[in-house]
């Protein structure tokens, strides 16, 4: 059985069902994911069973239809039901009456003048069994091909001219306001001849045409281009959709009497299921094209001011231009990510996709799924072959993010990738060749990983081809401020507020506090003050409390001779006594106070050595 989508984000894409059962949504892990705001995570399941193909709404917010009918249980499907889930249609086993609907009698617009041309009326509801056969394997390539080559038409045209003992042939679209056709497909030796009399003749009928002997046709023996492509006889027929013509396709052989009007006959409703390669093959690519598009990048401008983010920038630009592997380097927050961009957007990888993925963020049990993809039934709950985020970079760049968290078989993996070119989805057997960039990311010290025996020597070499360490934003001061103002802008901008100055007390504010958070810190805090502050111009006092005790340090620090990092780190464990001393011990209600996760907090009760008492208390001076 096959479910076919006829609109949709995966119009053009059939889906094989099989025993079991199967989820429509919008969340990756479903069996057919649709990327589409009207569709719930988890909207609908088709299942599989004795009594057909069952549809069954899973509590989705805008409902599933049948035959425009919204359902509220458990629906058995027939053939040609419609089934509507958002933008998307879906076909139950559709026959190619169906896909290619009724055509109105269109008779043909000319008489030509030779008996060994004939011209025939265009119905659009010819059949016959052989090309029922071959619009059968037109959707078995739908089924089984969405991961594959988009091209449909051409194997279809192949076997066309294969039936038809055709020396060569074409498939002609016609495209754009103009209406002049194109060659999409073609099949047999030597440069396509293309005439446009006997395009002009197909598409303006439209009208089907066969000559058996070119060079004797009162109409087409004055075809200089038939003469000169060898062509003696000839077969053509508009392909039609729905009453419009979509293109034609044309068979040809370099003797007199190739064909005849049994051949034109054959060959009208071969050029309805070349329609339909068409029509199916325009939603691949423009899948495809989606969701390359969806990967797409514009890196974002750099902010080098400083000579330390000068001389960075400078390896960055001389690294994109090759496709080594690259480790980026660097405190949480420093911005690794734009660097990884630039890498991709600088060079010759900038039209592939650029795929991001945070090796943190993925649990050890899915790191190798989601990266290398897998075939069905390689788990539980895998209905479906999925290819992974390797292949999907496939052309471009891979990034991986905090690449110091990725478990052991994971890493062995992506050593196969870097080393061969090569990919193997889990459960199967095959090696899919890929070429792809990969540039890494970590705050982590990999040496001292690798060391420990908790990261892969090999892979870290693989990985370290070129070196490039982000400063933390403390070590490069004459950024802050051009960021800072680039920030506000950008936040303004988004927000649909009026751009408004910083003041230079909030500017001098800026520059003396050390910024542990680094950049990703300094755009948070301008994103507060922007959204928050009021007035036209933002000032020092819209600062947060804790940011501003810590200017408030640094200030201090400076006068007293104390190091930046000792005056903040000494504040910090001040008010993270006194929250939890005033919390009673209570490490949620503590965190709450202070504006942190409790994640966070726990962290920082361990790097400052925070004595924890029971009991609601003002703290003591030893103990600050």
């Amino acid at each position: 059985m096959r479910l076919l989508a006829v609109t949709g984000p995966r119009a053009g894409v059939a889906h094989a069902l099989e025993p079991g059962e199967v989820v429509v949504g919008r969340a990756s892990e479903c069996g057919i994911q649709l990327v589409d705001d009207a569709v719930s995570r988890r909207h609908a399941t088709f299942a599989v069973g004795e009594a057909g193909v069952t549809v069954r709404d899973l509590g989705s917010q805008n409902g599933t239809l049948v035959n425009g009918v919204r359902i509220t249980g458990p629906r058995v499907l027939g053939p040609e039901d419609v089934v509507t889930v958002g933008a998307t249609t879906f076909v139950l086993d559709p026959a190619v009456e169906y896909l290619l609907g009724p055509v109105d009698v269109i008779v043909a617009g000319a008489a030509l003048g030779s008996v060994s041309t004939a011209a025939a009326r265009v119905r659009g509801d010819e059949a016959s069994p052989e090309a029922e056969a071959e619009a059968g394997r037109v959707l078995l390539s739908l089924a089984e091909g969405e991961d594959e080559s988009t091209d449909l038409v051409g194997p279809a045209l192949a076997r066309v001219a294969e039936a038809f003992s055709a020396h060569r042939g074409f498939v002609a679209r016609v495209d754009g306001a103009d209406g002049r056709p194109r060659v999409v497909a073609s099949f047999g030796p030597g440069p396509i001849t293309v005439s446009r009399t006997v395009v002009q003749e197909v598409l303006t009928g439209p009208t089907a045409l066969v000559s058996e002997d070119a060079a004797a046709d009162t109409v087409l023996a004055p075809v200089v281009s038939l003469a000169a492509g060898g062509i003696r006889s000839l077969v053509a027929a508009p392909i039609i959709h729905r009453g419009k013509v979509l293109g034609l396709v044309h068979l040809d052989r370099p003797e007199r009497g190739g064909f005849g009007p049994t051949e034109l006959e054959r060959l009208l409703p071969h050029a309805r299921v070349l329609g339909l390669a068409l029509l199916a093959q325009d939603g691949l690519q423009a899948r495809v094209a989606r969701a390359r598009s969806r990967h797409r990048v514009v890196a974002e401008a750099v902010v080098a001011e400083s000579p330390a983010m000068r001389r960075l920038l400078d390896e960055v630009r001389r690294a994109a231009r090759g496709r080594a592997a690259a480790l980026i380097t660097g405190p949480t927050g420093s911005g690794k990510e734009v660097l990884a961009q630039r890498l991709h957007t600088d060079g010759p990888r900038a039209a592939g996709p650029f795929v991001a993925v945070n090796c943190g963020a993925l649990p050890e049990s899915l790191q190798e799924s989601e990266l290398f993809g897998h075939a069905r039934g390689a788990f539980t709950g895998a209905t479906r072959d999925k290819a992974g985020l390797v292949e999907e970079a496939d052309g471009g760049t891979l990034f991986l993010d905090e690449v110091g968290e990725m478990d052991p078989r994971t890493q062995v993996a992506l050593l196969r990738v870097l080393q061969d070119g090569v990919v193997r989805r889990l459960g199967e057997a095959r090696l899919r060749p890929v070429d792809v960039r990969v540039v890494a990311a970590t705050h982590r010290d990999l040496e001292a990983m690798v060391a420990e025996g908790r990261f892969r020597e090999d892979l870290y070499f693989r990985l370290a081809v070129i070196r490039l360490r982000v400063p933390p934003l403390a070590a490069r001061p004459e950024d802050v401020l051009p960021l800072a103002r680039r920030f506000a802008e950008d936040v303004a901008r988004g927000a649909g507020l009026p751009p408004r100055p910083l003041t230079p007390d909030l500017e001098a504010a800026l520059e003396a506090y050390g910024w542990p958070g680094n950049v990703r810190e300094l755009r948070n805090v301008l994103e507060r003050l922007v959204i928050l502050g009021e007035g036209p111009e933002l000032g020092v006092g819209d600062l947060p409390v804790e940011l501003f005790a810590g200017v408030e340090a640094a200030r201090r620090a400076a006068g007293e001779g104390e190091s930046l990092a000792d005056a903040v780190a000494r504040l910090e464990r001040g008010l993270i006594i006194r929250a939890m001393a005033r919390a009673g011990g209570v490490k949620s209600a503590a965190a709450e106070a202070l504006g942190i996760s409790r994640v966070t907090l726990d962290a920082k009760l361990k790097l400052h050595a925070v004595p924890w008492t029971r009991g609601r208390r003002e703290p003591t001076d030893s103990e600050i």
